[in-house]
């Protein structure tokens, strides 16, 4: 029994004590994400990719796993190239947002197309090719999604617009996590000859990431998204909850308490 009672002391100390690691490291990985959050002095959204199959998007001015030459390139010398490329925002969006009613989210994205992506005509195409598509996207709300021809052989800014509505005004952080889907399906011709001498035209696409700003979002974030009352409804970890370790605490000590009553002196006549 006095062992006992001991361990419930020790478990009663235990419980008066804060923990604060779970709530560091929260604050640290909060602290190495925030730069990829939006803010009152970054509203644009970068598309970044690793060159192969890895494609997401954050507010950061730079990522170091971006590709060195700062592109997504694909090639098919006679046969189907499909780009099919989906910029998530990673981390995911953490705050809560206010876009300004009757503002335009604004996006460019730069590329150079080579090869055939018309169906019909002297082409190469038979109505399995598409014109580039861009969708834009707020969580699982498709905001924008629009089909564009962009020139053969040259670089080609593309830009796009959506007028913000009352309907889709406020992004619930990660319900409304922001993400670009851009697809584009062409066929090449190319074709090898005597002698090694080519014809034809293979099928390439070439995206400009967001390492120097050739493809970007801007969006009308307002500026009540920034207030501390806007963002508050974030409920707080349990150890940071004011009183949880006190009240808990208490409760052991009572425990300990009633295991320490003294036992009441035997009075009863031998």
């Amino acid at each position: 029994m006095r062992g006992f009672r001991i361990l419930v002391t020790l478990m009663a100390i235990m419980m008066l004590v804060p923990v604060h690691g779970n709530a560091d490291m929260t604050a640290m990985q909060q602290s190495q994400n925030d730069e990829e959050q939006p803010d009152a002095n970054n509203t644009t959204l970068r598309i970044w990719s690793n060159g192969n199959q890895n494609h997401w998007s954050h507010f950061g001015s730079s990522d170091d796993q971006n590709q060195e030459e700062n592109m997504w390139y694909g090639e098919s010398k006679s046969s189907t190239l499909t780009v099919d490329l989906k910029f998530t925002m990673k981390p995911t969006l953490t705050k809560r947002l206010n876009m300004t009613v009757g503002e335009d989210i604004v996006g460019k994205i730069k590329v150079n197309v080579n090869g055939d992506y018309q169906d019909g005509g002297d082409g190469n195409c038979n109505n399995d090719c598409s014109n580039l598509t861009l969708k834009l996207k707020s969580g699982a709300t498709t905001l924008h999604e629009q089909e564009y021809a962009p020139a053969l052989g040259s670089d080609t800014d593309i830009t796009f617009t959506y007028t913000i509505t009352e309907e889709d005004s406020l992004w619930d952080k990660s319900a409304a996590n922001p993400s670009l889907h851009v697809y584009m399906k062409l066929k090449g011709n190319e074709q090898t000859g005597f002698f090694g001498t080519t014809s034809g035209q293979a099928a390439e696409f070439t995206l400009y990431l967001s390492g120097d700003n050739s493809s970007k979002i801007e969006f009308p974030i307002d500026e009540s998204s920034w207030d501390e009352a806007f963002q508050s409804d974030e409920m707080p970890m349990p150890v940071e909850t004011p009183g949880f370790t006190l009240v808990a605490g208490a409760a052991a000590m009572g425990m300990a308490a009633v295991w320490f009553r003294p036992r009441p002196e035997d009075n009863s006549d031998d």
